[in-house]
Order: structure tokens, then C-alpha cells, then sequence
């Protein structure tokens, strides 16, 4: 550390002290209070500048220093997402409220709110990387699939890498849906990096693997599923129609198999027993 940086340190701490003091002499000062506030989150005391965002609040319910603190360090009793939702009713067109109620959210596994503030956050700055990173999980995570893809175009044109990552880190939850549907939207593009492409690939042998598993197994159902996945991952190849075509076809002659059947005939002798009491 530079001898600067080290007198800048003394120097912050010394006026960290003298507002703590004047908190104490004054605490109804709303401007010792939010400088304290600020200063102690920029000295990465987080805990010390939530409990002091809690009077600050209470004497400013939309004070966002305040709310940015217990943001970063929340505190049992307090509703910061009603005071962001506060924030947000005195200022319409700001990002920040919806975006910190998103991030509280997803935190909280609240995917339903974190998605409904990602939407507010997205009228405002639809290209904001990091709100359309959170609406990607929010959707993935409530296994809404089919509005994925639209999401994660929009990030891969403002910040490919991110988008790239967020594939990745699908496909190694082992959502192989989520995960195909980002690759079906990544070829549309015409964006298929060398990591998509090792991604595709890792996809293909893991529903390879189903398809024939379950075609082995006798279960027609899982096998046309992985098949039908394949087909779309893949749809010049042709073994993956055919695969396709082989789990249908089982599917409806077991189907017209049982229905020949019809429902099992109780043998005589044992209703004659159990209409006797006999049994």
C-alpha cells in the first residue's frame, strides 16, 4: 500500500469516527446520518452501515443510500423491497428499484417477484446485462423455456461472453431442455462459439446416452423423447428421425396391444370364492 492510499485510509476512518460520534450527540441527523451511511458501505463495513440505514430510514423511508445498505446487508424486520417498491413510486423511470428488488428476490428464491421486477427493470434498460441475466434464471428456474431463448438473444448481442456463460452454467445444472432450447437460439443467431459448439456436443452425448438406454429399456415413451431432443439439436441427422420414428411406433403397438387386451378377466372359480365369502 502507497503511503497516499494509507493517509487516504486514516483520513476516512477518522471521519467515520467523527460521524459516528455525531450520531450518537445528534441521531436525527438526516445528513450526518447518510453521510455515515455512504461512507461506512464504501469501507466495506457492511453490517455497521445497515444498522445505521435502518434510523436513517425510518427518518427518510425512500433515502436509497439507506436502502442500497440494507440492500447489501439486510436486517430481520425491515421490508426493503416495500421501500425500493416506495423508491420506485416517487421515481418512475429509474432502473435501480426494480433492479435491487430483482436481486433481493432471486436471493430469497422468490423467482415469481425476481422475474416480475426484472420486467419493470427491462422497460426502463432493456439491455441491461445484468437484469436480463437474472430474468434468464428466473424463467429457467420456473421452467418457463419457451421465453428463454428471446431473453438470452438479447443478452448474446450486448455481451456474448455473459451469454455464453449462462449456457454453460445451464448445461451444467443438467437441464437439458433449458439447455437446448439456448443452443436452438444460439444456431438461429448464427452465434455458435468453439464453447457452444463443445456444449452442443456434451448435450448430444448425454441425450445419445438416454435415447438408447431407454429404446433398451422397453420405455417408448423416454426414448422418443431424447430422439425428438436430438432431432432438434441435430435436425439433418438422420438416425435421430429414425430413432424417433422406432420409439413411436412401439409406443402405439403397446398401445393397441393393451387395448386388445382389454381388462383382465377374473378367473371364476376365485369370484365364486369371494362372492362365498370363502376367501
Amino acid at each position: 500500500m502507497s503511503a497516499n492510499s494509507a493517509a487516504a485510509g486514516n483520513a476516512a476512518v477518522s471521519e467515520i469516527d467523527r460521524l459516528l460520534a455525531r450520531a450518537g450527540a445528534a441521531p436525527k441527523d438526516v445528513t450526518n446520518l447518510a453521510n455515515l451511511v455512504g461512507l461506512l458501505s464504501k469501507a466495506k463495513r457492511d453490517q455497521e452501515a445497515a444498522f445505521h440505514a435502518v434510523r436513517l430510514l425510518e427518518l427518510r423511508p425512500n433515502n436509497r443510500r439507506a436502502l442500497r445498505a440494507l440492500t447489501r446487508a439486510p436486517r430481520q424486520g425491515v421490508d426493503v423491497i416495500g421501500g425500493w417498491r416506495a423508491f420506485a413510486r416517487t421515481a418512475p423511470d429509474d432502473v435501480e428499484p426494480w433492479l435491487q428488488i430483482a436481486r433481493l428476490a432471486a436471493r430469497a428464491d422468490d423467482r415469481r417477484t425476481s422475474l416480475e421486477a426484472c420486467e419493470e427493470a427491462l422497460r426502463r434498460d432493456p439491455r441491461q446485462v445484468e437484469i436480463l441475466t437474472l430474468k434468464i434464471t428466473a424463467l429457467q428456474t420456473l421452467a418457463f423455456h419457451g421465453a428463454v431463448a428471446p431473453t438470452w438473444c438479447v443478452l448474446n448481442e450486448v455481451d456474448p461472453e455473459r451469454a455464453a456463460a449462462v449456457l454453460v452454467r445451464t448445461a451444467d445444472a443438467g437441464d437439458k431442455e433449458a439447455t437446448l432450447a439456448l443452443l436452438e437460439a444460439a444456431r438461429t443467431m448464427g452465434s455458435v462459439s468453439a464453447e457452444i459448439e463443445g456444449e452442443a456436443l456434451r448435450l448430444r452425448a448425454r441425450l445419445t446416452i438416454d435415447a438408447f438406454a431407454a429404446e433398451l429399456a422397453g420405455r417408448h415413451a423416454a426414448a422418443a423423447e431424447a430422439f425428438g431432443r436430438l432431432g432438434r439439436l441435430e435436425p439433418d441427422e438422420a438416425d435421430h428421425a429414425d430413432g424417433l420414428r422406432r420409439a413411436l411406433a412401439r409406443q402405439r403397438h403397446e398401445s393397441a396391444d393393451a387395448d386388445l387386451a382389454g381388462p383382465e378377466t377374473p378367473d371364476p372359480a376365485t369370484a365364486f370364492d369371494e362372492s362365498a365369502g370363502l376367501v
